[in-house]
């Protein structure tokens, strides 16, 4: 979105500056906020937990700990970041031995029973 929330973004930086103004519109006590945002090439917003005047970053939303998000703007790097952000969060999470394969091609080839 651009500036205006009506619009289709046309830079990073109108981007960045829709990401910054809908943060301060945000409720941090709904514990469905998302745990990542991805606004194009360039942009995106993550959660953070704000001590001690310092903005630390968070692989995820946690209620009753995390109270705020960060929007990070970085040319050419936001899907990477994401993916990153995703695979850290996967091993927070420390799911133990997933059936990856499995999982892949369930998503590509739903009609398929062998995966």
């Amino acid at each position: 979105m651009g500036e205006d929330g009506k619009t289709r973004a046309t830079s990073a930086s109108s981007a960045d500056a829709f990401l910054r103004s809908k943060i301060q519109d945000m409720d941090i006590i709904n514990p469905n906020f998302p745990d990542l945002i991805i606004a194009g090439a360039h942009n995106f917003l993550s959660p953070a937990l704000a001590q001690d005047g310092k903005n630390t970053p968070s692989l995820h939303f946690i209620p009753d700990v995390t109270n705020g998000y960060q929007v990070i703007k970085r040319l050419d790097i936001a899907f990477g970041a994401g993916l990153s952000q995703l695979a850290g969060a996967i091993d927070w999470a420390r799911l133990g031995r997933m059936p990856w394969l499995r999982i892949v091609n369930d998503s590509r080839f739903p009609e398929s029973e062998e995966t």
